[in-house]
C-alpha cells in the first residue's frame, strides 16, 4: 500500500454527495483533506474539525490558483 502520511488532496466542489463521500474515503485513509467549496457554511457535521474548508468561486480570475496556494498533492474535481 502507498504511503499517503502527510499527503493532502485538496476536493473542489465539497459541498455535493460525492465531495463529501470523497472526503471521508480520504480521511479514513489517512489523507489530510482540503474542501474547496462555494459556501462559506460549515462543513457536515461530521467532517467539522477533520478538513480543512475554503471557500472558493470557480468563476472569480485567480481563485483556484489562491487555493492552490495552501499545497496539495492531488486535486479531485467533484463538479458536475
Amino acid at each position: 500500500m502507498m504511503n499517503v502520511a502527510a499527503r493532502t488532496a485538496l476536493i473542489v466542489g465539497g459541498d455535493g454527495q460525492i465531495g463529501r463521500a470523497v472526503a471521508r474515503d480520504l480521511l479514513e485513509h489517512g489523507w489530510r483533506v482540503r474542501l474547496a467549496r462555494r459556501s462559506a457554511s460549515p462543513p457536515p457535521p461530521d467532517l467539522v474539525g477533520r478538513v480543512e474548508t475554503l471557500q472558493l468561486d470557480r468563476d472569480q480570475t485567480g481563485a483556484l490558483a489562491t487555493v492552490l496556494n495552501g499545497g496539495a498533492d492531488v486535486v479531485i474535481d467533484t463538479i458536475a
